[in-house]
């Protein structure tokens, strides 16, 4: 047996608990062969580029369930509908408005469609470091500045579960007569049951991305596109969804999001009732919790995202991760420096909760209680150049030995923690020295930084370096 399948069967049998996605949480069933399943686009099986039969019928499923005038099942994963939106909103060579907050996907979509991106920041939690989001009145105020804005892009609900005021900015955005897309990776669960909120879709955007496999029960790599409004044009949806997703699809993979649709049909309003009530005794219970506790927001949010914070605890989000691992056999979703991020769906039973609640109260008992300072953020970014400039110029590399002479210098790379691919950096941005003391804050954690040349330091543009009269490095 091959080492990848031999590592799969010992993690499927070794207890550990997926507190990540995807979010059938390895609960589904589905009694079936996959290779006798695993087919291509033979007669009478319909082709996902051009869908007239079973898979037309799929995707008119989905564009029903979330409200859609048309709904765009991808294999491809979230990635690929972000980018097909992108690039069929705003012309090449043209100007968005961008969520700094975005996942790396967006801002390849800016790369290859060689788009201006002006964009709108988000005010950031100085204790975790947590983006909080922006108000209908932010959009308002940058599109004021930039008319030559031709669509908007956000994130909600974003990683850690803060959901941005979707009605107020498609207000913002349509009274100037243009598109806005929402990145709902994460939102796919949105609007299913009671206790959480409506998909974005029902709230004005115009293009939705939505990956199933996060937080509802379907295969990883599943995803939605869906459109409304006739604000873009399906026919250009169409020609950039053909570009950037596989002309090979998954029959599984698809089988896999019509296996969700049907849960959905017959015991989600079930479901979803059992997760909420769930997710509000554990919380409730989490409140006695003395030193970790839980990330709350002052507005709307996810319940479903369990951010469990450590500046009172006197460990940090690794140590926690760690105990969680291997004393407790639970799997984090996403650590960072100063929380440890749980994803939980409408697949998790009582014996999640039970044994979050039991691993969770026995640390939290051993904690110390030290309370740390505020988490340096990294806000200031000053775009200097377009990413595809600055990606396509010749750079050179500030080792790790000299990577604080980096500071005021131009990338020419992302560097972002994975997950959850935001970058930190992005091409044509200028290296702050907030950004410098992250970097160096993450590596003394041994935590993955993306993006770092081999010798662990920071490529920059050398032609922008030498024409601002820098010193050679």
């Amino acid at each position: 047996m091959g080492r990848l399948i031999e590592m799969l069967r010992q993690n499927s049998e070794s207890g550990r608990y997926p507190l990540h996605m995807p979010g059938h949480k390895r609960a589904m069933e589905w009694n079936i062969n996959p290779y006798a399943y695993d087919i291509t686009e033979i007669y009478g099986f319909d082709d996902l580029h051009k869908p007239e039969g079973v898979l037309a019928e799929l995707n008119g499923r989905i564009a029903a369930r979330y409200g859609a005038d048309e709904a765009f099942l991808t294999v491809n994963g979230s990635t690929s509908g972000v980018m097909t939106a992108i690039s069929a909103a705003v012309r090449a060579g043209g100007t968005i408005l961008l969520d700094r907050g975005s996942h790396r996907s967006a801002y390849s979509a800016v790369f290859l469609r060689r788009l201006c991106a002006e964009y709108i920041y988000p005010r950031v939690d100085i204790k975790t470091g947590i983006n909080m989001g922006y108000t209908a009145d932010d959009v308002d105020g940058m599109l004021r500045e930039n008319p030559r804005v031709e669509a908007v892009f956000v994130t909600s609900p974003t990683y850690e579960g803060v959901i941005l005021d979707i009605a107020g900015i498609a207000g913002a955005v349509h009274v100037r007569g243009i598109p806005l897309i929402v990145d709902a990776a994460h939102g796919a669960h949105l609007g299913h049951g009671a206790g959480f909120l409506d998909n974005p879709l029902k709230q004005g955007a115009d293009i939705v991305i939505m990956s199933l496999h996060k937080t509802l029960p379907a295969f990883t790599q599943t995803a939605v596109i869906c459109v409304k409004g006739g604000r873009i044009k399906s026919e250009e949806i169409r020609r950039y969804f053909n570009m950037y997703v596989s002309t090979s699809p998954s029959y599984l993979l698809m089988a896999s999001a019509e296996r969700c649709m049907d849960f959905l049909d017959s015991e989600g309003a079930a479901a979803f009732e059992k997760y909420r009530a769930l997710l509000e005794n554990f919380r409730g219970r989490c409140e006695k919790l003395r030193h970790l506790y839980l990330w709350k927001y002052d507005g709307a949010y996810d319940n479903g995202k369990i951010t469990v914070c450590t500046d009172r605890s006197g460990i940090s989000g690794p140590e926690l991760a760690k105990l969680m691992r291997t004393r407790y056999r639970l799997e984090p979703e996403l650590v960072s420096e100063r929380y440890v991020l749980l994803m939980t769906s409408c697949m998790d039973g009582e014996e999640c909760y039970e044994r979050l609640w039991n691993a969770l109260s026995e640390i939290d008992s051993e904690c110390l209680g030290a309370v740390s300072e505020d988490c340096v953020i990294a806000a200031d970014w000053e775009r200097a150049e377009k990413i595809c400039d600055a990606w396509e110029t010749e750079g050179v590399c500030c080792g790790e030995a000299a990577i604080d002479r980096a500071v005021g210098e131009v990338a020419a790379d992302y560097i972002y923690a994975y997950p959850p691919g935001i970058p930190w950096i992005v091409p044509g941005e200028r290296i702050t020295e907030d950004i410098v003391r992250r970097i160096r804050k993450y590596m003394g954690c041994n935590m993955e930084i993306r993006g770092l040349t081999d010798s662990g330091g920071i490529k920059i543009c050398e032609a922008l370096h030498k024409t601002a009269g820098g010193s050679d490095i």
